[in-house]
C-alpha cells in the first residue's frame, strides 16, 4: 500500500486518494513526511525506501519524520515536508542568511566563533556570540513550527561544543548537492557513441534546470559564499557551452541560442560565449542580429572595463563563416 500510494503521489495519479490512504493508515504528520519524500525519490529508490520505512514503522524505530528541501541557487527557498517557509517567518534577513550559510556548509561543523565574526563583524566577541545565540533561537523556533526536529540527536541544526552543523543525510535535499552530483556523473560519460551523447544531454539539461541563478542571491556573508558562487557559475557556464555545442551539432539552433544567451547574461564579459553566439547568428545568415550583439558587447567592454574587444569577435562579424 505504501509503495503504491507514494508512486501515485510522485506521478500525480489519484494523488488525493493516495494522500488520504496514507493519513488513514499512519497519521497526518507521517503522511506529510511521506508525501514530501515521494516527490524527491527517483524511480529506482521507491522500493528500497518503502521497505525500509515500513520495517522501521513496524518495529517502532522510525527515522526522523521530517524532510527538508532547500534551494540556494537564485533566491533561496526552504520547505519542510513540502510546506514552503515564507520569508515573512524569519525575524530578520540576517537570520535567514545564517541558515542559508549553514546549508551551504552542510556536512561540516562550523565554528561558532567563526560564524559570529562573519555575521556580526562590528561586535566584540562576547556580543557577537550572544547575537548568534539569539539568531539560533529564532531559527529553531521557525523550524519547529514547521515540524522539523530542533533538539536532541535528530535536530536539523545539530550543536556540539565545536560548533554548528546541518548534517548531510537523507532528511536534506539541497539543490547544490544535486548540481554537483550531476556534474560528477557527466565527467564519467566519455564515450563517443550516440548513447553516450544522449546521456550527456540528459545530465546537462538536468543541470540547467537545477541552476536557477547565482548562488544565494542577496547573501554576501563571508568568503565562502563568494568563492562558491564563482565556482558554481563556472561549472554552469561550462555546462552551457557543452550542451549548446551538442544542440548545434543536432541542428537545434533555437535551443542553442537560448542557452548561449543565458550563459552570456550570467557572464556578460565572457568573450568566448559571445564568439559562439556570433558564429551561430552568422551561420544562420542573421547578420543584423550578430552586428547588434557585437556592438553592444564591444561597448560594454570598453565602457565598463576599458579594454578592447578580442579581434576574434571582429573577424567573426566580418566573415560569413559557417558552423
Amino acid at each position: 500500500m505504501t509503495d503504491m500510494s507514494l508512486r501515485s503521489i510522485r506521478y500525480g495519479f489519484n494523488a488525493d486518494h493516495a494522500s488520504a490512504m496514507l493519513i488513514k493508515f499512519f497519521d497526518r504528520k507521517t503522511a506529510e513526511y511521506l508525501q514530501a519524500r515521494a516527490k524527491s525519490l527517483e524511480e529506482r529508490q521507491f522500493t528500497a525506501f518503502c521497505n525500509e520505512f515500513v520495517s522501521s514503522y513496524q518495529t517502532g524505530s522510525l527515522p526522523q519524520l521530517y524532510f527538508v528541501k532547500a534551494s540556494l541557487f537564485g533566491k533561496p527557498a526552504i520547505s519542510v515536508n513540502g510546506i514552503n517557509i515564507p520569508d515573512t517567518e524569519w525575524k530578520t534577513k540576517k537570520v535567514k542568511g545564517f541558515l542559508e550559510y549553514l546549508l551551504l556548509g552542510s556536512g561540516t561543523t562550523m565554528s561558532k566563533e567563526t560564524l559570529a565574526e562573519i555575521f556580526w563583524p562590528e561586535s566584540d566577541s562576547k556580543s557577537a556570540l550572544a547575537s548568534q545565540r539569539t539568531a539560533l533561537y529564532h531559527l529553531r523556533k521557525v523550524m519547529a513550527k514547521y515540524n522539523a526536529e530542533v533538539s536532541g540527536d535528530k535536530a536539523f541544526i545539530y550543536e556540539t561544543p565545536e560548533g554548528l552543523q546541518i548534517r548531510r543525510n537523507e532528511i536534506l535535499e539541497l539543490d547544490i548537492h544535486e548540481f554537483v552530483r550531476l556534474y560528477s556523473e557527466l565527467s564519467k560519460v566519455t564515450g563517443p557513441t550516440d548513447q553516450d551523447e544522449q546521456k550527456k544531454v540528459a545530465l546537462l539539461e538536468k543541470m540547467m534546470a537545477v541552476y536557477e541563478g547565482d548562488l544565494m542571491e542577496g547573501n554576501d556573508y563571508g568568503e565562502l559564499v563568494l568563492q562558491e558562487r564563482e565556482r558554481f557559475k563556472s561549472i554552469f557556464i561550462d555546462a552551457c557551452q557543452k550542451l549548446s555545442s551538442i544542440y548545434i551539432k543536432r541542428g537545434e539552433l533555437g535551443r542553442a541560442e537560448e542557452l548561449l544567451k543565458r550563459a552570456l547574461a550570467g557572464e556578460p564579459y565572457n568573450e568566448n560565449i559571445c564568439l559562439e553566439l556570433l558564429h551561430l547568428y552568422m551561420s544562420q545568415g542573421r547578420r543584423s542580429k550578430a552586428a547588434k550583439l557585437y556592438y553592444s558587447f564591444k561597448k560594454r567592454l570598453e565602457q565598463d572595463l576599458d579594454i578592447k574587444v578580442d579581434k576574434r569577435l571582429s573577424e567573426a562579424i566580418a566573415s560569413r563563416r559557417q558552423v
